[in-house]
């Protein structure tokens, strides 16, 4: 799956796949670092646990934040 988005793609709907690398909770919501072919960080919109290093695939609205990719997590999963 490719993370090959740019500022044009903003708001649009996005799916990936990585390998979370950080996490951290800030405002009741979960940040997730994925490792894919460049970093993209996850926002759920609430806190939850997940180990570094699990596979997930995320689908969400994807944005910029500080020249750095965002996707807004609609629906997470774990994948083998």
């Amino acid at each position: 799956m490719s993370n090959e988005w740019g500022a044009q793609d903003s708001g649009k709907l996005v799916r990936t796949q990585g390998v979370v690398t950080k996490t951290w909770n800030k405002n009741n919501q979960t940040y997730l670092t994925l490792n894919q072919s460049c970093l993209v960080t996850a926002v759920l919109p609430e806190e939850r646990s997940l180990p570094v290093g699990s596979p997930v695939e995320v689908t969400g609205k994807y944005n910029e934040y500080g020249n750095k990719k965002e996707v807004q997590v609609e629906q997470i999963q774990m994948i083998d």
